[in-house]
């Protein structure tokens, strides 16, 4: 079985791929989501040269899950091929690199929205197989296995993005060339924001504000979770779908790895509606009295990922400095902020909580409080399950049939998992997630492994392009790893500079978890707090972990108890918002406008 792929214009460079789905009512393309598990097949291989015409299979191609035509089993499917354009950048490190544009990952529909999305225009995600100006084929029904050549022809174009939404009284957009960046990519990046104002600020022209960033992936949204309507007709709260109502309690839609629980879009808009009222009022009921900032969402899409992780990289460049020392200076500028370190906090979910403890650490001058919600790995002996020093291969752990004696029975597996449920069923295994973005790009798929590699690691001097923590063998190179710890170990960094961060961090860290994290994200928090434990003097850290009646919460749980983890995500911003200003009156400096902001 062979499929030929032809197109125009011929001088596009990029990634070519082939999905194959037994979903015939969607497009193959827009099936690809975050993970594997609602992915079809997948063949692809970049192309160094076009010249109009491909085909599969072919020696160099990666795939997933099966390794060729053959192997996918009988029946009807509905196939569709993809040409996803490159950039060339010519950095200023003088390696010139052809990676995916810089809003080819980005999306109109959020990924872990925590809240209603208002979408009307759909664009974007499916890994870049939706990016700007890729071109596909109409999609074709086909029966498996088929004798002659399939094929298909590019003749669809994905049109631009749209810029942004339009601005409201209460919601500014802010972007700006950065200079650090545009120095590192050699063209023009923008670093953007939406300034979310707080009520009473067009009134009061002499208040000054603190500052808090919402953390977390691209959004296409003002602010996640804001709805200024209410949701039309009856309000549906979620439902399972099978007898057991922890299903919608102990997980979110926010969070992912819930498989047995329908979210509602009304029931999450209901919420967003309640927020906007809350922080739009003046009454002393208002979770904001007296309690009044900029809250802001950066948008920092790059060619690896939807996100920056806030970070300075070898890969990504300085993002972490243009946010910092460009982006938010002229926010603060613009719209009367308090413009100093004490009056500034982070705060965020998953990828956003990992950036707003790497902030905090990395700049902790410049901020005075990080609310972290289930961080990304923020200790890297527990890289999700895997000890990146200890271990060898990043796919087996060392608990195999060859040594059951010493391993607890519930690793018997030597499988490392990725994913799981509130119970512990492994969804998903980093092996599967490992080769699922290999087959989408490796290191340009988009993926959560590949910006890992991306972000923490270190570049390859000849090509450019990250150097990985393992090889497609799962084995794990021990230089990199190193590079990973001394550069953003987070926990191990905290430990290693306490000496010159322990008065600069007292009391500022806030890391909260669900202890049946989707993710296995809770591991790695525990390996953090007990290393803090040890620190002379002591760090004041805020360390909580989500149970309730007996089990865990599940991702990303946003620090409360008493109710589920939908409700907990939907009322993030006005629990974690008060905790974090509470810490700027507690730490500002005697002089400081504390009074301003304040009604």
């Amino acid at each position: 079985m062979s499929v030929s792929v032809t197109w125009k214009p011929l001088s596009v460079r990029g990634r070519l791929s082939l999905i194959i789905s037994r979903d015939l009512k969607i497009e193959p393309r827009l099936s690809i989501g975050s993970s594997f598990s609602n992915a079809g097949q997948i063949f692809s291989y970049e192309l160094d040269a076009s010249a109009g015409a491909g085909k599969f299979p072919t020696t160099n191609q990666a795939s997933f899950p099966f390794q060729m035509l053959e192997d996918f089993p009988p029946g009807q499917i509905n196939i569709q091929a993809v040409l996803t354009p490159y950039v060339q950048y010519n950095r200023a490190d003088g390696i010139s690199v052809w990676l995916p544009g810089f809003q080819s990952l980005t999306y109109s529909e959020d990924y872990d929205s925590y809240g209603w999305a208002n979408v009307t225009q759909p664009f974007g995600g499916s890994k870049g197989l939706s990016a700007e100006g890729a071109l596909y084929s109409t999609p074709k029904l086909h029966v498996m296995p088929f004798d002659a050549t399939l094929e298909l022809e590019l003749i669809n174009v994905v049109p631009n993005f749209p810029k942004h939404l339009p601005e409201t009284s209460m919601q500014k957009y802010v972007t700006i060339v950065s200079k650090n960046l545009t120095k590192f990519w050699g063209r023009p990046v923008n670093v953007s924001a939406w300034v979310t104002l707080p009520a009473g600020f067009h009134e009061r022209p002499n208040a000054h504000y603190p500052l808090i960033i919402n953390h977390g992936h691209y959004s296409y949204q003002r602010l996640r979770g804001w709805s200024d309507k209410p949701p039309r007709g009856e309000v549906t709260p979620p439902k399972t779908k099978t007898d057991n109502p922890d299903d919608c309690y102990y997980c979110s839609s926010g969070g992912g790895c819930c498989e047995d629980c329908t979210f509602s879009s009304s029931y999450q808009q209901m919420y967003a509606h309640w927020f906007t009222g809350n922080w739009t009022s003046l009454d002393v009921s208002s979770s904001f009295y007296q309690h009044r900032v900029l809250l802001i969402r950066v948008q920092s899409p790059n060619p690896y990922f939807d996100d920056s992780y806030a970070m300075n990289s070898e890969n990504l460049g300085p993002w972490g400095d243009a946010i910092t020392y460009e982006l938010i200076p002229e926010i603060e500028r613009k719209f009367r902020g308090i413009g100093e370190g004490w009056a500034r906090g982070t705060y965020g979910g998953s990828t956003g909580a990992w950036e707003a403890l790497g902030v905090q650490i990395k700049y902790p001058n410049q901020y005075n409080g990080a609310i972290a919600c289930a961080p990304d790995p923020i200790d890297f002996r527990a890289l999700s399950p895997i000890n990146i020093y200890d271990q060898t291969n990043a796919f087996r752990s060392s608990c195999s049939s060859n040594n059951k004696d010493t391993c607890p029975l519930q690793l018997l597996s030597d499988q490392v998992g990725s994913a799981r449920t509130y119970t512990g069923k492994m969804l998903a295994t980093i092996e599967d997630d490992f080769n699922f973005e290999i087959a989408l790009g490796g290191p340009l798929s988009g993926g959560q492994i590949g910006v890992w590699f991306a972000v923490y690691g270190p570049k390859n001097q000849t090509t450019g392009l990250p150097i990985p923590l393992w090889d497609e063998s799962g084995a794990i190179d021990p230089s990199v790893a190193k590079y990973w710890r001394d550069n953003y170990d987070l926990s191990y960094i905290v430990k290693r500079d306490w000496k010159k961060l322990s008065k600069l961090l007292k009391g500022k860290i806030h890391v909260w978890v669900g202890s049946m994290d989707a993710y296995y994200l809770d591991a790695a928090v525990y390996l953090m707090e007990n290393r803090m434990l040890t620190l002379d003097p002591p760090a004041d850290a805020d360390f909580r972990y989500g149970t309730s009646r007996g089990r865990g919460y599940s991702h990303a749980w946003k620090g409360d108890n008493s109710t589920s983890a939908e409700i907990g995500d939907l009322t993030m911003h006005q629990r974690l918002i008060p905790v974090l200003v509470d810490g700027f009156l507690e730490r500002a400096p005697k002089d400081a406008d504390v009074t301003s902001w304040r009604y």
